[in-house]
């Protein structure tokens, strides 16, 4: 055992130095109980500490990749002449990594966080690819392990995937979301691409969350995050975070009901989720149809319209209005109306699909779906009024669809309108939703009303 400071003087020693001394014991795993509850109040109540934990658990990690690597390199360097030196130059840098980290412990304590999390999928749903360090396909599957440097990637609008952690956090990987884990030393999350909510139980040192521009820590709270190449959006439903901003430092603490974007640093009252919802089309396509090309095409004084288009190789014709995880397109309210202008050339059956985010993280997301009748007996080319209450839709139930709609206060998220097998020519000029109306389904020409 290596003995830095002396512990009978520890009542003479600052803060650094009573860290140090608790530090090193913990590394050596020789804390006795009064001592880990020393250390714990130690982490918690100085930030300095706690930030330069994280600065050298990431070069700890660092450090550990290095060996690694040079361990495969000393295998292959029989392989040729031509790697010899640059092996030397890898073992050389590895090395003096290795004599930094020591002098770094000795002069400059690195915190440690929580022991390695433990962590696991608890809910998954169609299209959820699970990645090792190298990039290498891994089954995945409720209940099983995660790993440090493993990635969770959800590919496609109806794909999901829930992390717990042994502790009760739980982070919901939303739709067409890159998730890397790193658990060797508490609990740090990669997010290079998506969206992700979570609820976060109470720590002992921040969970860290870092994606292109941003590092959030979290001490326990509710939030949700979107991550794309450009900025960092963060909304906090209950208690607080820290964003840093890694282009030049700069910080922000994000309280309960507000949210902030990376690129303008700037707090403000988070957007409630909205009961209505309105999209006309007039000026365009607009952000996150998905799917469906615009035309010009819509009803005396329009100015434009969506019409479906081919999904994919499938021989399906599809509408898909924007993927809204965090807000929803709307909130649902036991009064809600969703209401179409639409015409077709080629009237037939249509399915329209919900997705819908429930309150619980443990099975975050539903589907709904309303089999389009009204759709079937269209006269050709003609404009109608659709109106479709909420409480019609029948939500999906193990493989089959219930005959109950989705919940007061759940979020719809997703809407698309299908057909299978043939192009029904669907356009939709205008679709909106609202509290109150006829409380039945019910369509109309438009030149009749």
């Amino acid at each position: 055992m290596i003995d830095f400071i002396d512990e009978s003087s520890s009542s003479e020693q600052s803060n650094d130095d009573r860290f140090q001394f608790l530090f090193v014991r913990y590394l050596e795993d020789e804390l006795d109980d009064q001592q880990w509850d020393e250390f714990n109040k130690l982490l918690r109540s100085n930030e300095a500490m706690r930030e330069r934990f994280f600065e050298l658990s990431s070069c700890t990690h660092l450090i550990g990749e290095l060996l690694q690597s040079e361990q495969k390199a000393t295998r292959s360097v029989s392989e040729g002449r031509a790697s010899h030196g640059s092996l030397a130059r890898r073992v050389t840098f590895c090395l003096a990594g290795i004599a930094a980290l020591i002098l770094v412990f000795i002069f400059y304590p690195r915190i440690e966080t929580n022991p390695p999390a433990d962590a696991s999928i608890s809910f998954l749903t169609s299209d959820v690819v699970l990645r090792d360090a190298n990039g290498q396909s891994l089954p995945a599957s409720v209940g099983r392990k995660l790993s440090t440097g493993e990635t969770v990637e959800t590919r496609g609008s109806q794909s999901l995937a829930t992390i717990l952690f042994g502790d009760g956090t739980r982070v919901v990987v939303a739709p067409n979301s890159f998730v890397q884990l790193a658990l060797v030393s508490g609990k740090m999350l990669t997010v290079n691409q998506g969206t992700i909510t979570a609820s976060v139980s109470p720590q002992m040192v921040p969970m860290v969350v870092k994606t292109p521009q941003a590092r959030i820590d979290i001490e326990g709270t509710e939030f949700s995050l979107e991550a794309s190449k450009s900025q960092t959006n963060v909304h906090v439903t209950d208690g607080s975070v820290k964003l840093t901003r890694t282009t030049d430092g700069e910080s922000v603490i994000v309280a309960k009901g507000k949210q902030v974007v990376s690129d303008e640093l700037v707090v403000r009252n988070a957007k409630p989720a909205g009961s209505i919802w309105n999209e006309d089309f007039e000026g365009g396509l607009p952000d996150g149809w998905h799917i469906g090309t615009f035309v010009e095409d819509g009803h005396a004084g329009s100015k434009g319209a969506i019409r479906a288009e081919r999904d994919g190789s499938e021989e399906r014709y599809t509408i898909a209005a924007p993927q809204r995880w965090i807000d929803g397109l709307f909130v649902v309210h036991e009064d809600t109306h969703l209401h179409m202008t639409v015409k077709m050339s080629r009237p037939n059956w249509i399915n329209m699909f919900f997705l819908i985010r429930t309150n619980d993280l443990d099975d975050p997301s539903d589907m709904a779906i309303f089999d389009a009748g009204p759709f079937s007996t269209m006269q050709p080319d003609q404009w109608y009024n659709v109106t479709v209450p909420i409480s019609a839709l029948k939500v999906k139930a193990e493989k089959r669809f219930s005959d109950h709609g989705p919940k007061p206060s759940e979020r719809i998220y997703d809407i698309a309108w299908t057909s299978s097998g043939h192009d029904r020519g669907l356009v939709i000029d205008r679709v909106w939703v609202t509290r109150g109306g006829p409380g039945e389904v019910k369509r109309t020409l438009v030149n009749d009303e």
